[in-house]
């Protein structure tokens, strides 16, 4: 909380026009941090006027699900999707900083502290000086995906998923078991199933989660599967 508010007084430093001020402060570390709170702050409570102060002209935005959003789209979504409110806490890491050409790209990791919850994703920003402040050029993030805890399932449990399963158009899954590990291939080597939850699992080292499907009798009939890029894709498992 106190690096939180001592990030946001810097940055209330750094965007402050000051007379007589030819130019921005020089890039660093410090700066940008400022500025990167000032956004997240600005956007979390939901204050379109606070997170436009903050933009250059020609700004682009690109959020986490790849929406692309021009300078004038901004106020009508940091009110849309801002304003979480006071009890969630944001931090910088893993900042670094390089010119080029003429502006400056600084990636880092922010980390979202909630309540419920901890967030953490990918920032890449674009700053330039214009009119002797440093404004943000471009926004790109993309969210840290953390593998959910796994959870032990019984033998006889497993034995029930393995088989093939027909996600048509020629594609078949195999699901196997050796020993205690749940694999599943399309035909080149298995990818390793973790369970999370009840008839859920993970791809270790794929990213996606795969859902077996259980008919009335309790028997498992097929799968669903849901890729990092949300492309559901369900299959019925073969005789």
């Amino acid at each position: 909380m106190i690096r939180f508010l001592i990030a946001a007084l810097a940055a209330a430093a750094v965007l402050a026009p000051v007379p007589g001020r030819a130019s921005a402060p020089p890039p660093s570390a410090e700066v940008f941090e400022a500025l990167i709170l000032a956004r997240i702050s600005a956007f979390a409570d939901g204050d379109a006027e606070r997170y436009g102060a903050l933009l250059a002209d020609g700004f682009v935005h690109v959020s986490d699900s790849g929406v692309r959003r021009s300078r004038a789209d901004m106020p009508a979504y940091v009110r849309s999707h801002g304003g979480h409110g006071a009890a969630v806490r944001y931090r910088v890491e893993a900042l670094d900083w390089r010119p080029l050409g003429g502006h400056v790209l600084v990636d880092s990791v922010m980390v979202e502290q909630a309540p419920a919850a901890t967030a953490r994703w990918v920032e890449s920003n674009l700053f330039r000086v214009q009119d002797g402040r440093w404004l943000l050029v471009h926004h790109q993030e993309t969210p840290v995906v953390e593998p959910a805890r796994a959870i032990a399932v019984d033998a006889d449990v497993l034995a029930g998923y393995a088989g093939r399963y027909d996600y048509g158009d020629g594609l078949v899954d195999t699901v196997s078991l050796d020993g205690d590990v749940l694999g599943v291939s399309d035909g080149g080597p298995p990818a390793r199933l973790v369970a999370v939850a009840r008839d859920t699992f993970r791809v270790d080292g794929a990213g996606g989660v795969l859902v077996f499907l259980r008919d009335e009798t309790g028997r498992v009939a097929g799968q669903v599967f849901v890729p990092p890029n949300g492309q559901v894709a369900s299959s019925r498992k073969l005789p």
